[in-house]
């Protein structure tokens, strides 16, 4: 037999409660853990274009950081897309645009 008192409701809130509460300190772990590699992931290509800058191969005027940036978040779109669709178009298409992107800046 089910009690659907006050007692009842009240352990029914506590229980959505808690549901709640571990799922957004999850959320926010989580994001803190992706904020954290979107950081690595960006300064360890704003790297390698600094090293294709020392050695002559892009514009030595190009703004690193920005480029980086650009080139990631192509890379990121292009994988949620690949996730969601299955097509791997659209993660070349921003990889081969950020790479040309930067050989163009020689010119």
């Amino acid at each position: 037999m089910r009690d659907d008192g006050p007692a009842s409701e009240s352990a029914d809130l506590r229980i959505w409660a808690s549901l709640l509460e571990v799922a957004t300190t999850a959320s926010m772990g989580k994001h803190a853990v992706t904020a954290a590699l979107i950081e690595r992931w960006h300064d360890q290509i704003a790297t390698a274009i600094r090293g294709l800058q020392r050695e002559g191969k892009v514009d030595a005027g190009l703004d690193v950081d920005r480029r980086a940036a650009a080139l990631l978040a192509g890379i990121q779109g292009g994988a949620e897309i690949l996730l969601a669709t299955g097509d791997p178009s659209y993660l070349e298409a921003a990889i081969d645009d950020g790479i040309n992107a930067l050989r163009t800046t020689r010119e």
